[in-house]
Parts: C-alpha cells; sequence; structure tokens
C-alpha cells in the first residue's frame, strides 16, 4: 500500500458513514450551532463605584519652612559636623592593632605582622606589596568588632 493510499482511507469513512470533513456534527460529537463571542448580548457592564482620591499629604518642612538640605544647615551643626569628623580621624590615626586582627585586601587576608601597629604602618606594610596603597590614595576602614582592617583605595580628584 502506498502513503497516498492510506492517507485517503483514513479520510474516507466508507460509504455508510461519509466524508468525515462533509458532515461532522453527525454523530453528535460537535454542536450544530455555535456561539459567537463576538456577538452583543444585552447584559450591560458591572457598574464600578469611584470612591474619593486619598488626601495629598504635604512636604513637612522645618520651622523657617525651607526643606532640610545639606546647603541651610547652621552653622554650627557645620562645626560640630566637622569637629566630629576630626576626632574620629585622630582616634583611627592613634589606634594600634594586633595579630589578632585581620586585613583583607586583593582576596587575600593577612594578619599584621607585630604588635601594637597603628593603621599607617599596617599601610606602609601593605604597601610593600601593593604600591596603589600609598597614604594619598587609600583609607582605612576599621570594624572593632570583628578585627577587621579593610584598605580602600580611591582615585585622585583629576582622575
Amino acid at each position: 500500500m502506498s502513503n497516498d493510499k492510506k492517507t485517503n482511507d483514513l479520510f474516507d469513512m466508507g460509504s455508510s458513514q461519509g466524508n468525515l470533513f462533509e458532515s461532522p456534527a453527525k454523530d453528535g460529537m460537535f454542536p450544530d450551532t455555535v456561539a459567537n463571542p463576538f456577538e452583543k448580548t444585552d447584559s450591560a457592564a458591572p457598574i464600578i463605584e469611584i470612591k474619593e482620591e486619598a488626601p495629598v499629604i504635604p512636604v513637612t518642612e522645618d520651622k523657617k519652612g525651607k526643606k532640610n538640605t545639606k546647603s541651610n544647615r547652621s552653622k554650627t551643626d557645620k562645626k560640630a559636623l566637622s569637629q566630629n569628623i576630626k576626632t574620629q580621624k585622630k582616634k583611627r590615626e592613634s589606634m594600634k592593632v594586633d595579630k589578632t586582627w585581620n586585613i583583607a585586601y586583593a582576596a587575600n587576608q593577612y594578619n599584621p605582622p607585630e604588635d601594637d601597629m597603628t593603621l599607617d604602618e599596617v599601610r606602609q606594610w601593605l604597601e610593600l606589596d601593593y604600591p596603589e596603597l600609598s597614604k594619598e590614595r587609600c583609607r582605612m576602614e576599621v570594624n572593632e568588632e570583628k578585627k577587621l582592617i579593610i584598605p580602600i583605595v580611591s582615585g585622585a580628584k583629576k582622575g
């Protein structure tokens, strides 16, 4: 039997049943009429009530009616902030670390080679292997709880 004959036999149901494509609804598989989904119906769309919009809350401002930004801080606040930064720098400069501390840099962890080293001495020791850790371009982040020092290299002002 050839392939053409096989496919013709599939679609030919015999003389008693007729052709499948001529009368598909004879055996009750398909309904005689199909509802049109695009046909207009008499049912109306549901009505949705619109509620009032929530009130807009105005942005809070300080006593003088200005937004609180860096530019309108009082001079005393600026002086106190700069004093706080200076004391933190002095504290870090005088801070001593021992051999139990970890230094994390360049995917490696080191311990200081000596006890009672300052952060600048640690930086100088690291600078022997990593020349990018110069005094001008390096700052030291310190986590005292975990005893961790992270040297961070920053770029220069002009690139």
